[in-house]
């Protein structure tokens, strides 16, 4: 919630009385109230009904990248075509989309990147599709990313060296090759979201040179 007022939950999300927890308990209450109305009208046993978030939550409010918390959030899987007591230690949210397909009995869409989540289905019939952490893995380049970058700008501001504005320039076009959460739209240039990682594992390495470079400067 982050906010300056004393107020419940201004420090824990989850307090009693926090507006963020008395809105959870309202939306599985309306919950109850929808899945009451597909067993009144007998469809119930036929639906399968999938509850996620868009992204996880600081306990202490809102998602900064830099909090674990923030990146992951609990999806459930429940009713017809879906086993009962499997707990997944790991997914993604890119794959509900397979795993949706795979229960319709029909073929993802071509632009779907994610894993059929067979370790939930019950009558799924072909090989498990290897795990991939591709977002964890992403968290974590945005993560040293920042750490590295901030270091930069650091040494360059306390610099005195004449290659300072040499340098500064140096460091913003590293900066313009890095695909972070706020370049989300521009994300679709790269085919893969491997390739993706592949660009910013490159620009990490850059970064860190970079960085054993503005050491050696003669201040």
């Amino acid at each position: 919630m982050i906010t300056k007022e004393d107020v419940p939950g201004r420090s824990d999300i989850w307090a009693k009385g926090s507006p963020y927890r008395l809105k959870t308990e309202e939306a599985d209450s309306l919950l109850g109230v929808f899945i009451n109305g597909l067993k009144e009208q007998g469809v119930l046993e036929k639906t399968v009904i999938i509850v996620m978030g868009d992204h996880g939550q600081a306990d202490a409010g809102w998602h900064p990248v830099e909090t674990t918390n923030s990146s992951i959030t609990t999806i459930i899987l429940w009713g017809a075509g879906i086993k009962k007591g499997v707990r997944i230690p790991y997914s993604e949210q890119i794959d509900i989309v397979p795993t949706i397909s795979a229960l319709m009995g029909v073929e993802p869409p071509k632009t779907s990147r994610g894993r059929i989540i067979a370790e939930a289905l019950s009558q799924y019939e072909g090989e498990l599709p290897p795990k991939k952490m591709l977002f964890k893995k992403m968290l974590e380049q945005f993560k040293e990313y920042r750490k590295k970058k901030a270091q930069a700008i650091g040494a360059l501001e306390a610099s005195s060296s004449s290659q300072v504005g040499r340098l500064y320039s140096e460091m913003n076009n590293i900066d313009q090759n890095f695909y972070d959460i706020h370049r989300f739209l521009e994300w679709p240039r790269f085919r893969t979201v491997e390739e993706l990682l592949e660009n910013n594992s490159k620009v990490l390495t850059e970064l860190d040179r970079f960085l054993s470079e503005i050491q050696n400067v003669d201040y």
